[in-house]
């Protein structure tokens, strides 16, 4: 099935020009040369993600607790639309950093992270539908997920910024595994709660396959995420600074 998605995340990464600034205290540098390099970026990854979902906005970096999406649109033909706007997203904090490569050499970086739980929340306006599920109506929208591993994957560049060398993400890809999902729309078909209650039950004996439909929304916002983090500190700290050479 193809989707056209829209995600307008407002993180206040910085585009362009970003001032030159040191390591953040609560980010170790990590020596590209020492033998414990990848075992050193993963614990300096581990240690900053509390403070890093906290927010910093000297690195150009928003708090995400809770994180706020504007609007998500996800559309397939002219048989389904879905527009949730002022998206409210619960449990990054619960956000565990599982694994970090960085490839220096090839300019590859790899992550995977657990978020132990979600929580979406938001205004929704739903018409076409899921699998053989009808969903007509314009109500409040509740998507907790459990257990969310996320692989990302991206290349990055070097960019030369007051006469110094600076990373910068490109290519970067998501993709996700879900240990369970619960959904609930309230005021499906103009509030008939019998049809209402039915159709949430019939969403959530199938939530595997309606998370497929979501599927496309869910990586691209935490690929935008991700790169959001990674340009706020990247913007502003050199690749010295990050990876010296001793």
């Amino acid at each position: 099935m193809y989707f056209k998605i829209l995600v307008v995340l407002l993180l206040g990464a910085s585009v362009g020009y970003s001032k030159r600034l040191p390591m953040p205290p609560y980010l170790k540098a990590c020596a590209r040369n020492r033998p414990d390099f990848d075992e050193c970026c993963l614990r300096s990854g581990k240690a900053a993600i509390p403070t890093l979902i906290k927010g910093d906005k000297k690195y150009d970096i928003p708090n995400m607790l809770p994180l706020v999406i504007p609007i998500i649109k996800l559309e397939s033909g002219p048989d389904f639309s879905l527009t949730v706007k002022d998206l409210h997203v619960y449990g990054l904090q619960t956000a565990e950093l599982l694994k970090l490569k960085m490839d220096l050499n090839n300019k590859k970086l790899y992550a995977q992270v657990l978020i132990n739980r979600l929580e979406l929340v938001g205004p929704y306006d739903i018409n076409g539908r899921i699998l053989v599920i009808p969903l007509q109506g314009k109500g409040d929208l509740n998507v907790t997920i459990d257990g969310v591993t996320a692989d990302y994957n991206s290349d990055f560049v070097l960019k030369q910024k007051e006469g110094r060398e600076h990373m910068a993400v490109t290519n970067s890809r998501t993709s996700i595994v879900v240990k369970k999902a619960y959904l609930h729309l309230t005021n499906l078909f103009n509030g008939n709660k019998e049809l209402g209650e039915t159709t949430n039950k019939a969403l959530n004996d199938n939530w595997e396959q309606v998370l497929d439909a979501l599927r496309p929304v869910i990586t691209e916002t935490i690929t935008k995420l991700v790169n959001s983090i990674a340009d706020g500190l990247m913007g502003h700290i050199s690749y010295e600074d990050m990876f010296s050479e001793k």
